[in-house]
């Protein structure tokens, strides 16, 4: 997780960035541009978007015909807060917290993320994982179970070292407004994969869709937990393993036998998976061809070939996010 754009640059307006992100904030009025200036003092598209403009921007509204704010100061001044002007539109001045309130500042930006994983037995995974996903919404509005929509409110690639789980580079939400922003995905993530294959943890998600010219709205920040209803990323498999051997004549085997899949890794082992039914048939075909095993036995954390794991938002919608493909780096 990364904090540290949150920590520093959303609480601690001392910085400016002039990229312009053109066409994304063209229909957006005066004063919504404004308003999230105010949220977010640092961010490069709307400081891009008010400097193009012109705008002056006052308490989160875009005041008009009014004079800019200029500051001097002489050499013999005692003052030490100062404004220092980054460019003729917009001024930055230096701000200060004292310890009490600086604290409860970032206690309320951590908040939106914390989450407590001791209560969980996380994943240990030796090997790195990667699946594709997509977010769909789920109504309750009038099927008691949910009814899931047939549309992506997101997708992309999702990424697992250990536990610490990450959405991939290129993926994004589908929502507009602000959802457009990538770093939502990057950096406001805080999820974790348990042992058994479920996601836990906290991250910004975006309900409703915002088109050009509309008010954007801020994300929620639901919890993740191990829901009744998900099928998680790990399931029960048959492994098959060798320490070494001549792996193109474990492969014609095993598959011929009906095993699933065959993974060769760099220290020259062979890993041979098999659905649980199939694990003694495939063994016993292997040790028929004198290809005996080192190790065979049903493991619980074999790669699922789907996964869907459900997220509770609020009482008239929620979401899944179904993980597919997934396969070890």
């Amino acid at each position: 997780m990364k904090l540290k754009r949150i920590l520093l640059t959303a609480l601690l307006a001392i910085g400016f960035i002039g990229t312009t992100f053109a066409g994304l904030y063209d229909d957006w009025p005066d004063d919504s541009i404004c308003s999230w200036l105010e949220v977010k003092p640092t961010h490069a598209g709307y400081l891009g978007e008010a400097k193009k403009r012109g705008l002056n921007c006052v308490g989160g509204k875009s005041v008009k015909d009014s004079a800019k704010t200029t500051t001097t100061t002489k050499s013999t001044s005692t003052t030490k807060s100062k404004a220092s002007t980054a460019n003729s539109d917009i001024t930055i001045y230096e701000v200060v917290f004292p310890p009490a309130v600086l604290k409860e500042l970032l206690d309320r930006v951590i908040s939106k993320l914390d989450y407590d994983f001791s209560k969980h037995k996380l994943a240990n995974n030796v090997k790195d994982l990667r699946c594709t996903f997509r977010i769909r919404r789920v109504i309750y509005d009038n099927v008691e179970l949910g009814q899931i929509e047939r549309w992506d409110m997101a997708n992309g690639s999702i990424n697992i070292q250990g536990s610490d789980v990450g959405f991939g580079e290129g993926s994004f939400w589908r929502m507009g407004g602000l959802s457009t922003d990538p770093s939502y995905l990057q950096d406001e993530v805080n999820i974790k994969l348990t042992e058994d294959g479920h996601f836990v943890g906290k991250m910004a998600y975006f309900t409703h869709g915002v088109s050009q010219g509309e008010v954007p709205r801020e994300p929620l920040y639901p919890t993740l937990t191990k829901h009744k209803r998900s099928t998680p990323i790990f399931s029960k498999q048959g492994f098959i393993s060798f320490i070494s051997g001549d792996d193109d004549a474990i492969f014609d085997v095993a598959i011929e036998s009906g095993a699933d899949d065959i993974f060769l890794n760099d220290d020259g082992s062979i890993y041979v998976v098999t659905s649980p039914e199939y694990l003694i048939p495939v063994r016993d075909a292997l040790i028929a061809n004198n290809l005996t095993p080192d190790n065979s036995q049903i493991d619980s954390k074999g790669i699922g070939k789907a996964a869907e794991l459900w997220i509770d938002i609020e009482d008239w919608a929620g979401g899944i996010i179904r993980a597919n493909g997934c396969e070890y780096l």
